[in-house]
């Protein structure tokens, strides 16, 4: 039996003490479904409200809210300008959660924290929309793809920097370098050939990302068997022209 938590079956907002001398923190996971099932976009539709939370906050509580995995993350930033830091949680190869935090006394930092399961990545929220990073003329040996937390935040310039390596195109987020990275938080590849239909693969993974065609469009107009130990990597380069190369996975 666990002796230090009190139940409240109720309104949540009527068991908080007004006071802030208690110095609680407040988690709240806002209902995002309406009475028919449908979900909810508007944040003031969504119960509670995102007003009413922030409220909270004013009265001097610290107060984290979750929101969605899929929530615009930009769009979640200049919406909530006072928000002393944004955390982004990694799990299984999955963004499973986006929380916002106001803290007591307020930390005015702006930071975001991106949580994945062997390490936590520390960041100022305006790493995310400093400028854009060189673009590689050219794939080189390696080809590397960002976790999916570190997909959400896009903190590009900081990116390419901190592990240098360069993007393959503004809108494709692959990046390329001439050496592997260790413990870069992402997939790393190592370049085998370009691809073309003359090579007659018949087994690969297929990645396709900023490409015309999906990974599943290309599976069938190749007719390519599932192949873990094989990749084959589709993307747009920094002059636009769509390509596959070939690649083997690097550990």
């Amino acid at each position: 039996q666990i002796e230090n938590i009190n139940t409240f079956h109720g309104d949540g907002l009527n068991c908080i003490p007004e006071s802030s001398a208690d110095n609680i923190v407040l988690y709240a996971d806002p209902d995002r479904r309406g009475k028919d099932g449908r979900r909810l976009v508007d944040p003031e539709s969504m119960s509670p409200p995102w007003s009413s939370l922030r409220e909270l906050a004013k009265q001097g509580h610290s107060l984290i809210i979750k929101f969605s995995p899929l929530h615009d993350l930009k769009r979640l930033i200049s919406e909530h300008p006072q928000a002393d830091a944004i955390h982004l949680t990694e799990f299984n190869g999955e963004c499973k959660e986006i929380l916002a935090e106001w803290q007591a006394p307020p930390d005015r930092r702006s930071r975001l924290f991106i949580h994945r399961e062997e390490q936590t990545i520390k960041l100022d929220i305006k790493q995310i929309h400093s400028a854009a990073p060189e673009i590689a003329a050219e794939p080189s040996s390696f080809l590397f793809i960002p976790s999916p937390a570190l997909m959400k935040a896009g903190p590009w310039d900081w990116f390419c920097r901190k592990y240098k390596i360069n993007k393959l195109a503004s809108n494709t987020h692959i990046f390329t370098s001439t050496e592997p990275k260790p413990g870069f938080p992402g997939r790393q590849f190592r370049l085998l050939q370009p691809f073309h239909k003359r090579i007659g693969l018949k087994a690969a993974t297929v990645i396709s990302l900023n490409h015309p065609l999906s990974a599943k469009q290309i599976r069938e107009r190749y007719r390519l068997m599932e192949d873990e130990s094989i990749c084959l990597i589709a993307f747009r380069d920094g002059g636009g022209k769509s390509k596959m190369w070939i690649a083997e996975k690097h550990i």
